[in-house]
């Protein structure tokens, strides 16, 4: 989305990477040692589709970034934050209705996901993390019409459960939200996991090539960007992130404070600890989510008893699943926030986390 009088980030490396203006800072630049460019080490996955959006734009209407900015900004936020997120929310309340047991419960749900999740700081600003846990809920509204079986009480959502279109459909917003924030990978995965137990052939026929697309988008734009296959983050470590001035080089005998640090001085126990309850805790940052927990267990446990937990076969074990595969993956690896205040990474689990309150 830059123009003609966007000037590279100018440096003692001759950097020609980035297009950027005076005063522009981030932790998110990579410095690739081959070329000594530098790189946004975020997938351009996702800024490819918004630049496709201003490009529209600019080429329909004739607004410039520079000339309109305000105008194009709010624009691009409104079709990527604001209409993602009204359709969540029907389709959460649609969930609500069809799976909530009582008036207050289906209430509370839709309130909570409009009002009380880390979605809304985000909602103000371009970003991958409210695209991601809105996609998140667009795969797992068709999933859980495919996982729902036939009971007493009258559901809609069977109607369409062995649909082609819902293999499609939880295949490609399954691979999109993984592309959109890496670590939903274990979403994907999960989600494939639970329909290929339900139906084999409309999985690997329908749900695994709907996926597909957006993983082949997210290669080929990584590699158009950066010249190879693995994206940046993968080079964490390494000179890629560690040059000289970088935000994630740290000095011999230097104590770095936060969580971009945390790796460094807390054992994977205790970072996992801290994923779910500690300083960046899925729970104790939104502890609505601990309804969704209970209602996950409640819901097992059902299930060992022989009784019909009122909703689709497979949705506490997947939430269990998705829940416990957060942790696992941050306390293993590492969920890079930044100055922010939570690991934003586990945004996308907001969905799976309202739906097993219900």
């Amino acid at each position: 989305m830059a123009e003609d009088t966007t000037q590279s980030d100018d440096n003692k490396y001759g950097d020609q990477g980035i297009i950027t203006e005076d005063g522009w800072k981030t932790i998110d630049k990579v410095l690739n040692p081959a070329d000594h460019k530098f790189y946004s080490s975020k997938p351009p996955f996702l800024p490819t589709l918004f630049a496709g959006e201003y490009w529209l734009l600019k080429h329909v209407f004739g607004w410039s970034i520079n000339e309109n900015r305000w105008l194009v900004m709010r624009i691009i936020l409104l079709t990527v934050n604001l209409l993602p997120f009204v359709i969540f929310l029907v389709l959460l309340a649609r969930l609500a209705e069809d799976l909530g047991a009582t008036d207050w419960g289906k209430i509370f749900v839709v309130a909570s996901g409009c009002f009380a999740t880390l979605m809304i700081p985000f909602a103000t600003t371009l970003n991958n993390h409210t695209i991601a846990a809105c996609t998140a809920l667009f795969a797992l509204y068709p999933a859980l019409n495919i996982l729902k079986k036939i009971e007493d009480r009258g559901s809609k959502m069977e109607d369409f459960a062995k649909a082609p279109s819902s293999f499609l459909l939880a295949g490609f917003f399954a691979g999109f939200t993984a592309c959109s924030e890496l670590p939903a990978a274990s979403f994907l995965v999960f989600l494939f996991l639970m329909l290929f137990w339900q139906d084999r052939t409309r999985t690997l026929g329908y749900f695994l090539p709907a996926a597909a697309i957006p993983i082949v988008f997210f290669f080929l734009t990584n590699y158009w960007a950066i010249s190879q296959w693995m994206p940046a983050y993968g080079e964490f470590g390494g000179p890629w992130y560690e040059y000289e001035g970088s935000h994630w080089k740290t000095d011999p005998g230097v104590v770095r404070h936060g969580i971009d640090f945390a790796y460094k001085y807390e054992n994977k126990f205790a970072y996992a600890f801290h994923v779910l309850l500690g300083h960046h805790g899925l729970f104790s940052l939104t502890p609505i989510f601990l309804f969704g927990l209970a209602g996950c267990v409640v819901g097992v446990c059902t299930v060992a008893r022989g009784e019909s937990p009122g909703r689709p076969s497979g949705h506490d074990a997947a939430g269990f699943g998705l829940v416990g595969a957060a942790p696992l993956g941050a306390s293993f690896g590492l969920c890079l926030s930044g100055h922010l205040g939570d690991l934003r990474q586990l945004s996308r689990l907001e969905p799976m986390a309202a739906s097993l309150a219900l």
